[in-house]
């Protein structure tokens, strides 16, 4: 899948805003991606390939916490 960066965007905010979050797993997994970026900022037009959702490892998240008993 690829997408066209926006004027002015990083990897970080371009990554969000496909995808509403940003963190590290999915940065290694865009450059790894894209080999010949290697900046943190994007050229705004280019079309970039991004992860599948398939490609995106889904962290499990805690339902509850438990507090002292």
């Amino acid at each position: 899948m690829k997408q066209a960066a926006l004027v002015g965007e990083t990897v970080s905010d371009f990554l969000y805003r496909i995808f509403e979050r940003d963190d590290d797993d999915i940065e290694r997994d865009f450059y790894a991606l894209n080999p010949s970026h290697h900046s943190p900022y994007l050229e705004a037009g280019i079309e970039y390939e991004v992860p599948t959702p398939k490609q995106i490892e889904v962290k499990e998240e805690i339902s509850e916490v438990s507090r002292w008993a």
